[in-house]
């Protein structure tokens, strides 16, 4: 069965209300995982559930 799996979180930079956080993700796919570096801005937004937004994301293919 399909699953994702995240570890490795990392707050890397704050400022003015907005946030960079690296992770690394994992798929299991039925033959294989796969692996990326992951980079997600957040911006506080006082509105929205838990007063934050997903802005970007970046992500990095590692090689198996």
């Amino acid at each position: 069965a399909f699953r994702i799996a995240v570890d490795g979180f990392a707050l890397r930079w704050t400022a003015g209300g907005r946030a960079l956080v690296i992770y690394r993700e994992r798929q299991r796919w039925p033959d294989r995982w796969t692996d990326r570096h992951t980079l997600a801005a957040f911006r506080a937004e006082a509105t929205a559930p838990q007063g934050v937004v997903w802005t970007d994301l970046q992500e990095t293919w590692i090689a198996a």
